[in-house]
């Protein structure tokens, strides 16, 4: 794997806050960050890859196709590296002292 050519992890993980809450304020509130945060992170991204990921409608947002194909593949990706930390965690906390 080609570390320089992944975007930056906050906006990877900014995205798929977006994605899995459906809003940017639920995002913010997720991370622990403002809106604006989340916003900036996401079109970051956006420019990066050179392709919509989000598009309003009305007060709320859609993912666009290339959106939602990015979101089940981060989803993926995070659970699994959420899974990795939780099973590490898990035996540091059960080796005898």
């Amino acid at each position: 794997m080609d570390w320089i050519q992944l975007p930056p992890l906050n906006s990877l993980r900014a995205f798929s806050a977006v994605a899995r809450s459906g809003s940017y304020r639920s995002a913010g509130e997720r991370l622990n960050v403002t809106q604006a945060a989340v916003s900036q992170q996401v079109k970051l991204l956006e420019t990066r890859l050179g392709v919509s990921l989000v598009t309003r409608q009305g007060r709320g947002i859609v993912l666009t196709v290339a959106g939602a194909a990015l979101a089940r593949e981060l989803a993926t990706g995070f659970d699994i590296i959420g899974r990795a930390v939780e099973r590490l965690t898990d035996e540091a906390a059960n080796r005898p002292i």
